[in-house]
């Protein structure tokens, strides 16, 4: 069985350094990083060499090829999800990834009557009780050659899902999904990977979900929590208060409703941000409110708010240095799971509200807390701002876990607290 650990440590703590130092040349690694900047930094920095994928390549293709001639790989996260597993063995490979991801993404299935009346009753599929998973019948793939005959009614897209083994649904609701595959944790040797709060991440509500065992090792993260509650201001935006900013609602503004915004941004802009140079300053909300088409700041948010030369970085930002200079920061979003990921990872209120903090957390240390500075906090929603003022005054729940996933340390952590 695959040994799946998360290496659990705050942000800036050396993680990433430490794991490059520790590799071992008698071993087979395949790395995995959120960008291609960090591809970069392994390669340079690591005592082995590592092979990445070349621009003009068949990134699918050349990750296969590297594999199966036993070469040390660093990839990025999305050509991680992009394995071809049914020709790709991963068996003796050792898996490093550096910051969690998503593993599980709602899509656009069909109405529950039609699920159940074309796709169960005219037997072109079976759902695993347990789990939700979607399998196709032998009459799905006989008839997917004849996709385009069929559609809209039976889909192709879900029956590749399907196929793949990625298809799930949510029982007795309209709810699909499509998760990563589970063999990319449980087909190498090893998988460790490196993040911070991973009780709160998703990918560890998908391995629960899917009860496949893993290990958390924490480190204790006191001097961090007491290092942000020094150097964190954390400021919300009046005149935003009253305006709803989760991503759908921000997606239904118009002209009038996102006026409100810019006029926001353009007043703090004019005032508390008043002589901070915009390369210093960086925003997120969603991309669309905030970029063209042609992926200038020209959207909504960013027309008459005087801030549109800022660093925008999308709203789940996580291991990067680029943006380690800014000074200020402004988070215009209300994080909500999608319901469909939701309901099938079977969160509640509270494990969601964890995972906004976690992720918002990760966000803000993107600036220059990473270098032991002053930074100014500007939050649009004040469920955020009460999630994050919580944590820095160590109110959030003092123990979350399940007793087959815990490791020895974890609870003697526990009990520690508890007892205290």
């Amino acid at each position: 069985m695959t040994d799946i650990r998360f290496i659990d440590k705050p942000c800036g703590a050396g993680k990433t350094t430490e794991q490059i130092a520790s590799l071992d040349p008698r071993r087979q690694y395949l790395i995995v990083v959120p960008f291609l900047s960090e591809v970069d930094r392994w390669k340079n920095q690591a005592g082995i060499p590592l092979e990445a994928a070349p621009d003009d390549s068949n990134k699918s293709d050349w990750l296969r090829e590297n594999v199966l001639e036993g070469n040390n790989i660093v990839c990025t996260h999305k050509l991680f999800d992009l394995v071809d597993l049914d020709r790709t063995d991963l068996s003796e490979y050792h898996v490093l990834i550096d910051e969690v991801f998503d593993c599980v993404e709602s899509i656009h299935g069909v109405k529950e009557e039609v699920f159940e009346k074309v796709y169960i009753g005219e037997g072109y599929a079976v759902v695993d009780p347990c789990t939700g998973r979607v399998t196709p019948t032998a009459k799905w793939i006989t008839h997917s050659q004849e996709a385009e005959k069929l559609a809209p009614t039976v889909r192709n897209d879900l029956y590749q899902k399907a196929k793949q083994g990625s298809l799930y649904k949510v029982e007795g609701k309209g709810f699909f999904v499509s998760i990563v595959p589970v063999e990319l944790f449980t087909s190498p040797l090893s998988c460790t990977v490196l993040t911070y709060q991973a009780e709160s991440s998703q990918m560890v509500g998908y391995l629960r979900r899917l009860g496949i065992p893993f290990r958390i090792d924490r480190s204790d993260d006191s001097a961090f929590k007491h290092g942000l509650r020094q150097r964190l201001e954390v400021k919300d935006i009046p005149a935003l208060r009253d305006t709803q900013m989760t991503h759908t609602a921000q997606e239904k503004m118009r002209k009038e409703g996102a006026k409100k915004v810019s006029t926001a941004l353009m007043n703090l802009r004019g005032r508390e941000l008043k002589g901070v140079e915009a390369e210093n300053i960086m925003l997120s909300c969603n991309k669309s409110k905030w970029h063209s088409q042609n992926d200038q700041p020209k959207g909504l948010f960013a027309q008459g708010s005087k801030l549109s030369l800022c660093n925008f970085l999308p709203k789940t930002t996580r291991g990067t240095n680029k943006y380690r200079h800014c000074s200020h920061a402004l988070y215009l979003n209300d994080l909500r799971l999608n319901p469909a990921e939701k309901e099938w990872l079977g969160w509640n209120k509270e494990q969601e509200d964890q995972w906004a903090l976690s992720e918002l957390i990760q966000w803000v240390m993107r600036s220059r807390l990473r270098e032991g500075d002053y930074v100014s906090l500007y939050l649009a929603s004040p469920r955020m701002k009460a999630l994050l003022e919580d944590f820095l005054d160590n109110k959030e729940e003092a123990v979350s876990f399940a007793d087959e996933f815990v490791n020895d340390s974890q609870l003697d952590d526990a009990v520690t607290l508890l007892a205290a």
